[in-house]
């Protein structure tokens, strides 16, 4: 159960750094889309403030994925190489599946 607890502390924060990277890239990209509201007028400050919070969340994460126990370890890295892959995945078959 321990192993699990400290699995899911370190994966379920990695969804964010996708947020925190969208935001980014909208945010570089302000003039392509229609905004009705904005947290931070200032785009150069949104930009500093998004890549924070993706740089504190990344670091976080990396340092929690470790683990003096090799199993502990290999799960704690493997798991998001393998959910991101089945992210990748899944849609390619769904689109595939779609034009069958």
């Amino acid at each position: 159960m321990t192993q699990l607890v400290k699995l899911n502390a370190t994966t379920m924060p990695l969804r964010y750094l996708w947020v925190f990277a969208a935001y980014i890239a909208l945010r570089m990209h302000k003039k392509h889309f229609q905004v009705s509201y904005q947290f931070v007028k200032n785009d150069k400050l949104a930009i500093f403030f998004g890549a924070w919070c993706f740089l504190v969340t990344a670091l976080c994460c990396l340092l929690g994925i470790y683990s003096p126990d090799p199993f502990t370890l290999a799960l704690n890295i493997l798991t998001p190489v393998i959910l991101t892959a089945l992210g990748i995945i899944l849609p390619i078959i769904k689109q595939h599946e779609k034009n069958s």
